[in-house]
């Protein structure tokens, strides 16, 4: 699926830690601001999975496969190339790092973020809780699309996957 570039509309994607099969969760989300490539994280709220958003499909890759080589941790990827990085190799949660440095890698993310016009006063929040189902409405997980009001599984496209009980 194609994004129109004036939306405010970004891909979202939950990948399982040790993913092999080639079959992840997609879906959109719409208002978090910023009009880069990609961000892929290993740490969100209540899931250690990766979730990655995005305009483009190869950053969105791109950005998942360096998180990979990282082991974890946070990725912007913009117009096919990686512009800011922050290694989290223990765990994906973690780094090895002083406090300093990872406080200083952190405000640099966000500055970049903030330039590509993310309103959030810690951009990275909105989606370390896209998998949160504990707030209402919808969220992503490694399952889909989840209606968390309703407990059950949603899809994209009508006739697939919906109602299962989440």
């Amino acid at each position: 699926v194609r994004l129109p570039s004036d939306a405010n509309l970004l891909k979202v994607a939950v990948i399982r830690r040790g993913w092999k099969d080639g079959r992840f969760p997609v879906g959109f989300v719409e208002g978090l601001g910023f009009k880069l490539g990609a961000v892929a994280s290993s740490f969100s709220v209540s899931l250690n999975h990766v979730v990655v958003v995005g305009s483009s499909d190869s950053d969105m890759a791109l950005a998942v496969s360096r998180l990979e080589k990282l082991g974890g941790g946070v990725v912007v990827v913009n117009g096919g190339r990686v512009v800011e990085e922050l290694p989290l190799p223990l765990g994906g949660l973690m780094s090895p790092e002083s406090s300093g440095w990872l406080a200083r890698k952190l405000k640099a993310i966000k500055r970049l973020l903030w330039k590509a016009g993310a309103p959030f006063e810690n951009p990275l929040n909105p989606i370390q809780f896209l998998t949160f189902t504990y707030l209402p409405w919808i969220r992503i997980t490694d399952k889909g699309l989840v209606d968390v009001k309703n407990r059950r599984i949603i899809s994209l496209l009508p006739g697939e996957g919906e109602g299962a009980a989440a």
